[in-house]
């Protein structure tokens, strides 16, 4: 998992799609959905797979062929939503 405090920025147009992408994984949580993939979650949302694997990379690490815990993804994008909020 990236270090909180070693940050690089984030551009724009992956930055108006974190809100999406914690809306998406918020539905697939409540739905029971405990770990999805970089490629699932591009197929669900009609995204290139690279594109959605670069974007999570700025909030996280995953796992080739493992995938990512949904509950994690949530309280990362959560958390770098708060960053933001914060001006930092």
């Amino acid at each position: 998992m990236q270090d909180e405090h070693s940050f690089r920025a984030i551009p724009r147009p992956t930055l108006e799609r974190l809100p999406k992408y914690l809306n998406y994984l918020r539905g697939k949580s409540a739905e029971g959905l405990l770990t999805t993939s970089s490629t699932a979650i591009a197929q669900d949302m009609h995204l290139s797979p690279i594109q959605v694997r670069k974007d999570l990379a700025f909030v996280t690490s995953g796992k080739p062929r493992v995938g990512h815990d949904t509950q994690q993804l949530i309280e990362r994008f959560l958390f770098h939503q708060g960053l933001l909020w914060a001006g930092l």
